[in-house]
């Protein structure tokens, strides 16, 4: 997503948040203010509370020929997929694996030199949606939108070159990938270029470790449209029978309600409920049917 959309985004709705950073490496239990309990991850319930729990994510292979509707099914009965022969280099991603074990193994003082500001959207720091729960994440993340020059200089003054284009290199990749999931994922609903008008899509890269005991390395890349593309259905799939849930919005306005409003963002713009009876998890409000 572009970084100037989030930067606006974020600089609306600051976060302040008076935590002090924890040394992982040197804890040897998990501190109260880290303790979770069922009560205090309400928001997000348990998988194993699911209906689906029993199966597996959907794995997509973009090389088989039936990949539209794969695609289309995960979509509409999981809404996450993981995918195979997606042409990203194994040796590339290794690099940014490595690249982040070495941001994350440095010296906490030395992180913290590229600290987030709380309007800001790059650096190190804590996730920003840690301010809509009692109870603080074990975990620590680095987010890149733009170039991670200036925040790479500040980490590895002597050798930030190579992992600026390890990033980089990457980001390339993810984009290109992004681009064509997209397209995928349109095609499957039997939409063509000729219907949509998106141009430019942008995204950025989130790193975070988080795990009791152990080291966990996730990765997440992020991808959005231009800031002032307005979104709403395309006509063509909607009707009688199928009406608009949500109302038009930008890409810049949703980000900025998502900052505020975090799980709620969706139930703010919705307008009608589904006529199916599936509604969203983490929807608590109601709605009237349109």
């Amino acid at each position: 997503m572009p970084s100037r959309s989030l930067a606006d985004a974020f600089r609306s709705h600051p976060v302040h948040l008076h935590q002090k950073h924890l040394d992982f490496s040197s804890l040897q239990e998990i501190p109260d203010s880290h303790k979770w309990t069922q009560l205090d991850g309400e928001q997000h319930p348990s998988p194993v509370d699911q209906p689906l729990a029993a199966e597996s994510v959907p794995v997509i292979d973009l090389l088989d020929p039936n990949v539209l509707r794969n695609i289309g099914h995960a979509c509409k009965t999981w809404g996450v997929l993981q995918v195979t022969n997606h042409g990203i280099p194994i040796s590339l991603l290794e690099r940014v694996e490595s690249t982040s074990r070495s941001l994350f193994s440095l010296p906490v003082q030395q992180k913290l030199k590229a600290a987030r500001s709380p309007d800001g959207v790059s650096g190190y720091g804590v996730a920003r949606i840690s301010s809509f729960f009692s109870k603080l994440m074990w975990s620590e993340g680095f987010t890149i939108a733009g170039s991670p020059l200036e925040h790479f200089r500040q980490l590895w003054p002597q050798d930030y070159t190579k992992f600026c284009d390890t990033i980089e290199e990457y980001e390339r990749e993810m984009q290109k990938l992004a681009r064509r999931l997209t397209w995928l994922v349109l095609g499957s609903l039997g939409i063509t270029k000729k219907d949509f008008k998106w141009a430019g899509q942008k995204g950025s890269a989130a790193l975070a470790v988080v795990n009791r005991t152990r080291h966990r390395l996730s990765i997440a890349y992020l991808h959005g449209p231009p800031s002032s593309v307005q979104i709403s259905p395309i006509q063509k799939l909607v009707g009688p029978d199928h009406p608009p849930l949500y109302r038009p919005i930008t890409w810049h306005e949703y980000l900025g309600t998502k900052a505020k409003h975090f799980n709620n963002a969706l139930s703010s713009v919705r307008i009608c409920a589904p006529l199916n009876g599936l509604v969203d998890a983490s929807d608590h409000n109601s709605v009237e049917v349109g």
